[in-house]
């Protein structure tokens, strides 16, 4: 449903949305003599294959997926170690650069 709805918009359609929503006319293409037909190759939207998807199924699609974790003591130590060492390298006393040496 979602498919024929957009297949039945047309670049007259978002051609006309840009223009009332205020977009200066000179950025505007003329939409009869650039834009290819959208649906002239209905071949390639069958060629896509069919899939049994709900909404729930595509919205939790990723939910397996890792996105965070708890760390245990020793890797927060290992890491604030890390740090540390950093910290050393910034606090050598930068000399500024001249204009000339720029």
């Amino acid at each position: 449903m979602i498919d024929k709805a957009w297949r039945a918009v047309t670049p007259l359609t978002i051609h006309s949305c840009f223009k009332k929503s205020g977009f200066p006319s000179p950025n505007l293409v003329d939409v009869n003599n650039t834009l290819p037909e959208f649906n002239a190759e209905p071949s390639l939207w069958e060629a896509l294959p069919e899939q049994d998807l709900t909404f729930d199924d595509y919205m939790l699609v990723d939910m397996d997926i890792a996105v965070w974790g708890a760390l245990s003591d020793a890797e927060i130590v290992a890491l604030d170690h890390n740090n540390t060492k950093g910290d050393e390298d910034e606090s050598k006393e930068l000399t500024p650069i001249t204009l000339s040496e720029a």
